[in-house]
């Protein structure tokens, strides 16, 4: 399937989801009290999704996102290292860490199941 965005604007643009969605879990173990972290894994899933089905031309991507199944303590070590944290803000740096996988994943794959136009220099 052709994609009618370059590939470089794509990568940088999923480069920088994936840095955002890293701010978010690392804001949560900076603050781990912060009730807004869960509001804020929301946004920027939506902005994530919204990108996806501009971008790609089937719902596979933001699907991925969407729908695949997570772990809560998908991290064993969080346990130890925040025991107190609330469930939500735990819940949501679950979500993010997955998340953040996904978007890894159509990173390293978007030139082996994409066509892209070739960039006029």
């Amino acid at each position: 399937m052709q994609i009618h965005t370059p590939l470089t604007d794509i990568k940088d643009q999923l480069i920088t989801f994936i840095s955002e969605g890293l701010g978010i879990a690392g804001e949560a173990f900076i603050n781990p009290y912060n009730s807004n972290v869960p509001t804020m894994r929301r946004v920027w899933e939506n902005k994530v999704v919204n990108y996806l089905d501009r971008v790609f031309p089937t719902k596979k991507e933001s699907g991925q996102l969407l729908h695949s199944p997570y772990r809560r303590n998908y991290y064993p070590q969080m346990e130890m290292v925040s025991p107190g944290w609330d469930a939500n803000i735990r819940d949501a740096v679950d979500k993010v860490n997955r998340e953040v996988e996904i978007l890894e994943g159509i990173l390293d794959k978007l030139e082996k199941y994409y066509q892209f136009e070739p960039v006029d220099v």
